[in-house]
């Protein structure tokens, strides 16, 4: 009864390993097994795979004969490890499949190690989305008494992927009377090959090789100190194993209405297809018939008020219609009768007539306004007015006018008993862009565009480097912005527009100024600067006033509340710098006369001219803090009229200007400074 029992839980553990070991196949999956390196094709509708790995087996150690030794075995080599993981891709995408190599026996040396196995976006295993360790080589016999190692097993550390496991490391060798040599390792995980085993006996002989995928080679042997050097068994070659779930696909049926108006045809011709596949599909009218527009339940048309266009499948099997509408033939106007008036020609069709003013030829004077009405027969209805209608009112009203501006033909369209109502046809016109030398139209490109009456078609001209975009010319009327390069065209009629590029000579710089100052540097005007010049600004204010702010085209100004700053020339600029008053009047004294206030005395006389830099800073604190309050308003007037005398005196020595510089004003310019982010806010 025990023996029974033992058999029956070997056979349910068998059970449950072989479950867990067993490839990722599914019922209903497809599987692709790879044994070497090559590009794998997403198939259509495919979202996901789920990948398995495994590493290349390292090769055992070779043997060599070692002097006072019986015999020496190599060790065996390291097994790859496994790696698997399941990845999000999508139909038509491109990857890389890396298998890796098993290592190669070197006679009487050290084992290669194997490859890693990977699949990735490109050939560098560093980039693998999954990726599955080689293992090592193992260790050659090189020695007395020496045992040789064998190879580490393929890591998981140096794997990726969401399930691991690392292979089995090599047996070691050994000398000896009883001379052995190392069994290779297992490449672990679900299907993991088996090592080679290491060569005992008598003779000399190589290391078996490793049982794939990804098995350890054994390690050579070699007996006696007579006996020839041997490579270890080379490593067995890693796999990789894609799944995935079969593509769906849907079919697509082609219909015309009203029937045997024309043809639709799948040009892609390869119905079923999977979701998403986009199909190249034709309309073409039959003899008396005009295309109208395609329809379908579900899906997406690239146009579909084109003839020719495509269509995206959905997920479900389509019938995709090409409808048409006949065309109903005017009759030929006549020779002007009066040269002085114009020709309202009018007529119906089935279902209904035309009761004011009538059918047939009308003479009307220029500029008249000429009543319709359209009467339906009983179990009909009015739909519209085809024909010369753009001075219609109303084409969907029976009781409308038509104002004259020319020789018109127009015809009362009825709803015959029992047949669905056609709407009009839907009015195209042709789009041509070309351009210049110097750039492109990106947007929508180049040749001969279709589009609806009334559609706004976005234009984008995209200069090459070394030109710019100068206007749009040609059939502009309806653009929104002929100088802009990024537009928009409103479709009124057949258009051909070009895109004008010139070369970037330069680009101009136009500079103003408002009242209480001037631009010093470089000047006021329009000048002309290489593209990415930098160019210096100055701008110098007038005796009571003070700078504000650069504006305009400022985005490449350094800085555009400073005085002195630079601006990159990308493009054409055109700035301006503002000035404002000082507020100068004396709280001391008010409504008396203003002070003006320059300069600072002492300070020019210290530094020997009123324009360096730290002045500039003691002005600005001036204006800041001391004129806004009435304290500090008083102080500057004081200092004003007390000043001048003294910095006479400075002036005339250069010993009491540098004293004066070094010991007054310069710790009085740092404070300033230093304490700049409190008195600037």
């Amino acid at each position: 009864m025990e023996g029974r029992f033992r058999a029956f839980f070997a056979l349910v553990l068998a059970l449950s390993v072989g479950l867990v070991m067993a490839p990722l196949d599914e019922v209903g999956a497809d599987y692709q097994e790879f044994n070497t390196s090559t590009n794998w094709t997403v198939p259509p509708g495919v979202s996901q795979i789920t990948v398995e790995a495994w590493g290349g087996g390292g090769a055992g150690g070779g043997s060599n004969n070692i002097t006072d030794c019986e015999g020496s075995g190599g060790a065996g080599g390291g097994g790859g490890a496994y790696a698997s993981s399941t990845l999000s891709v999508t139909p038509g995408q491109t990857l890389q499949v890396a298998v890796g190599a098993g290592g190669t026996g070197v006679t009487g040396g050290n084992g290669i190690a194997g490859g890693p196995s990977f699949v990735g976006p490109d050939t560098d295993p560093a980039h693998a989305d999954v990726r599955a360790a080689g293992g090592s080589g193992g260790m050659a016999s090189t020695a007395v008494n020496e045992t040789p190692t064998g190879g580490a097993g393929g890591t998981t550390a140096a794997s990726v992927g969401s399930t691991l496991y690392a292979g089995t490391d090599g047996g070691p060798g050994g000398q000896g009377a009883m001379v052995w040599s190392g069994a290779g390792g297992n490449c672990t995980g679900p299907g993991g090959g088996s090592g080679g085993l290491g060569i005992d006996g008598a003779e000399n002989s190589d290391g078996n090789p490793g049982n794939a995928p990804g098995g350890g080679g054994g390690g050579g042997r070699t007996s006696g100190t007579e006996g020839a050097p041997r490579p270890g068994g080379a490593g067995a070659a890693g796999k990789v194993g894609i799944t995935w779930a079969p593509s769906v696909l849907y079919y697509l049926t082609m219909a015309v209405a009203p029937p045997g108006s024309g043809t639709a045809t799948d040009l892609t011709g390869a119905s079923p297809y999977a979701a998403g596949t986009v199909v190249n599909i034709s309309a073409a009218a039959a003899a008396g018939y005009q295309f109208v527009g395609w329809t379908a339940p579900a899906g997406i048309f690239g146009n579909a008020n084109a003839p020719v266009t495509n269509f995206t499948m959905p997920a479900a099997d389509v019938t995709v219609t090409a409808n048409f509408m006949l065309i109903i033939t005017p009759p030929v106007i006549p020779p002007c009768p009066d040269c002085s008036a114009y020709g309202l020609i009018i007529s119906s069709t089935e279902g209904g007539s035309v009761t004011t003013p009538g059918e047939g030829l009308f003479p009307c004077f220029p500029g008249e306004r000429v009543r319709l009405v359209a009467s339906p027969d009983a179990g009909h209805k009015f739909l519209y007015w085809s024909g010369d209608v753009a001075t219609i009112a109303d084409v969907h009203d029976a009781s409308t006018s038509i104002t004259m501006e020319g020789w018109y033909r127009i015809t009362a369209n009825f709803n015959p008993g029992g047949t669905p109502p056609v709407e009009p046809p839907v009015v195209q016109y042709d789009l041509t862009t070309s351009s210049t030398a110097g750039g492109s139209v990106t947007t929508p490109g180049e040749g001969t565009f279709n589009y609806v009456e009334g559609n706004v078609v976005s234009l984008v001209a995209s200069p090459a480097t070394g030109y710019k975009f100068v206007n749009w010319t040609g059939n502009v009327t309806t653009i929104a912005n002929v100088n802009a390069a990024t537009t928009a065209i409103t479709m009124n009629g057949d258009y051909s527009i070009t895109a004008n590029f010139e070369e970037i000579s330069g680009y101009d710089l136009t500079i103003s100024s408002t009242t209480g100052g001037s631009v010093t540097t470089p000047g006021e005007g329009t000048f002309t600067y290489d593209e990415g010049e930098v160019v210096n600004l100055v701008a110098s204010p007038a005796t009571g006033y003070k700078f504000v702010n650069w504006t305009g085209n400022v985005a490449t100004i350094a800085n555009v509340n400073a005085a002195t700053t630079a601006i990159t020339m990308n493009g054409d600029y055109s700035i301006k710098a503002n000035f404002e008053e000082i507020n100068t009047a004396n709280p001391a004294n008010p409504g008396g006369e203003p002070l003006v206030y320059t300069g600072c005395f002492i300070a020019t006389a210290a530094y020997g001219t009123p324009t360096a830099e730290q002045i500039d800073v003691l002005r600005e604190f001036r204006d800041a803090v001391l004129l806004e309050s009435t304290a500090g308003s008083q102080f500057v007037v004081l200092y004003y009229r007390l000043s001048p005398p003294v910095a006479d005196f400075i002036a005339r020595s250069d010993f009491l200007r540098t004293l004066v510089r070094e010991l007054l004003v310069d710790p009085v310019v740092w404070t300033v400074e230093a304490t700049g982010a409190i008195w600037r806010n």
